[in-house]
């Protein structure tokens, strides 16, 4: 009886843990979309250097390859850059995104992200909160 209860708790921890690593990729590959975008944005890219298709619905394999940590500090390098550049220029911001936030906290790109990738904004939104709170730390 023992060896079926181990069995059946180590299934179950194993099927809870593929279910945690699907729901990781779907978030980093909202944040890395997200990353990109800005990137193309700030004008450090141009979006047929980022996008594999014509629908932006595909990151070339150079950005999928790179490790989030890296991405993030690309991105955060690229975007104090254009700071700089753009306050010798005069102060030229580009025009502000959307800012608004849906009734799960969630913006419309991620949003748009959770309805390619078939994922739950609640799911979304939790997982989002978890990373931003594990950040904090």
């Amino acid at each position: 009886m023992k060896v079926g209860e181990y069995r059946q708790s180590h299934l179950t921890l194993e099927t809870e843990r593929q279910q945690l690593a699907a729901q990781r990729a779907t978030l980093e590959s909202a944040e890395r979309r997200q990353l990109v975008v800005e990137l193309v944005k700030c004008g450090a890219e141009f979006p047929s250097t980022v996008w594999a298709d014509d629908t932006a619905s595909k990151l070339k394999p150079r950005w999928l390859a790179m490790p989030i940590v890296e991405l993030r500090a690309h991105v955060a390098d690229q975007r104090a850059a254009r700071k700089s550049a753009s306050s010798k220029a005069g102060g030229i911001t580009p025009p502000a995104g959307d800012a608004g936030t849906n009734e799960h906290g969630l913006t419309s790109d991620e949003m748009r992200i959770c309805l390619a990738m078939k994922c739950d904004p609640v799911d979304f939104a939790a997982l989002k909160a978890f990373r931003d709170s594990k950040g904090k730390k």
